[in-house]
């Protein structure tokens, strides 16, 4: 068992339930797509502005009819596209993208259903008609983890342990210029404990500043890239840590000694999130961050769209001589041992308790060999330009490998 411990003391032993919605979420899904496409749904309203926006690209051999059949009713009667294997079963055809782990292995899944991808951005455009914001389709990401340990401490003794399970979607766009600018994006969150305590948020997650993000290599640099889509985007707790050149430079393009690709290419995407009643109070707080190792693109401000390609360093030789060497650093292919997420709960706000105590918990989850929550390198290939017959780096054959979704 994977366990995770807090760092922080408990402040109750109250036992809650707490079911916090940011936009409106059914409680039981209409029926969707399970282990193969669904084939054509009846969508009482119709399609979401977020189905069917995915068109096959020239090494895509899954075609659009295909794709569509991945889809759920949401809880607005709206058709969405949901999660679907990078590969399809029934025909063998490849869509050239994937959207993380599958969620039929949570033990959420059959509680929460199919997630509709979408959902949060369809209602912010009825609800904010000034603050529209589309993502595109691949970058809707699933991650989940069963039965993981919580343990409430006090002074270095546990007063309480608890079992739970989470089931997370984030859409997370390290492919394309996207989240250079915009801070904007959907959030789904569900975890259940088997002490009771229980949340479903589906929301649209302001992460960091609008126009903003910190530089991977040195997180103290703001990084001023554009104007956020919506315009009127608000700030956002947490932060957006993404590569650009001049990490490139520093850490995977070199003159002497080996490439350092994980200090060159490593995103963080650090949400700090808030559920409050119409009267402000709050009812919940939860932290989740989401590592990226090799994301597919860089912020380069010389390159078409600011989007620079590792794959393309890989043949870069600088005028100094430095280029990416063959046996350059990976670390691990994988994120960090430890990911660090915080959880707090209001476990007195509209529950009878009389005052509003509250449990904050820290904890980082062991993930041993598998990427959890490592989504980058999910797009298609960039486009094809005249390089060298050889990589200097083999990070080349690792990209075109993951950019894929294959591996």
């Amino acid at each position: 068992m994977r366990t995770m411990r807090t760092t922080r003391a408990m402040r109750t032993r109250t036992r809650a339930v707490i079911l916090a919605t940011a936009i409106a979420l059914a409680a039981l899904w209409p029926t969707g797509c399970d282990s193969d496409p669904a084939g054509p749904l009846n969508a009482p309203a119709g399609p979401s502005a977020a189905f069917g926006i995915w068109e096959p690209g020239p090494n895509d051999t899954c075609t659009k009819e295909i794709h569509d059949r991945y889809a759920v009713v949401g809880p607005d009667g709206k058709l969405y596209p949901t999660w679907h294997p990078p590969v399809d079963p029934v025909t063998g055809c490849s869509f050239g993208h994937e959207h993380g782990r599958d969620p039929r292995g949570s033990k959420l899944y059959r509680e929460v259903g199919p997630i509709p991808f979408g959902y949060a951005n369809e209602q912010l455009d009825i609800y904010a008609p000034h603050m529209r914001r589309h993502e595109d389709h691949v970058g809707h990401k699933i991650e989940w983890e069963n039965d993981f340990e919580l343990s409430f401490e006090n002074g270095g003794n546990a007063v309480l342990r608890i079992t739970c399970s989470v089931l997370t979607k984030l859409h997370q766009g390290s492919h394309s210029k996207d989240a250079f600018t915009n801070n904007l994006h959907e959030l789904v969150y569900h975890i259940r404990c088997n002490d009771g305590t229980a949340m479903h948020i589906t929301m649209m997650a302001a992460i960091g500043e609008p126009g903003v993000f910190h530089a991977s290599c040195d997180r103290d640099r703001r990084i001023h890239a554009g104007d956020p889509t919506p315009l009127n985007s608000p700030r956002g707790g947490g932060k957006r840590v993404i590569p650009d050149r001049a990490c490139v430079e520093q850490h995977m393009l070199v003159s002497a000694g080996n490439s350092n690709y994980r200090a060159a290419l490593h995103e963080s995407w650090e949400t700090h999130n808030t559920i409050r009643t119409a009267d402000g109070r709050t009812l919940a707080t939860f932290d989740p961050y989401f590592q990226i190792l090799y994301p597919s693109r860089y912020y380069d401000p010389t390159q078409p769209n600011n989007v620079g390609r590792p794959i393309d360093v890989c043949y870069e030789v600088a005028p100094n001589g430095a280029r990416a060497t063959l046996e350059g650093r990976f670390g691990e292919d994988r994120p960090p041992e430890r990911l660090d997420f915080a959880l707090s709960i209001d476990l007195g706000a509209d529950l009878g308790f009389g005052t509003a105590s509250s449990v904050f918990a820290r904890f980082g989850a062991s993930l041993g060999d598998r990427p959890a929550l490592a989504f980058g390198l999910h797009a298609g290939p960039p486009p094809a330009r005249s390089r060298p017959a050889a990589a200097s780096c083999r990070f080349a054959q690792f990209v075109v490998i993951r950019e894929h979704g294959l591996s």
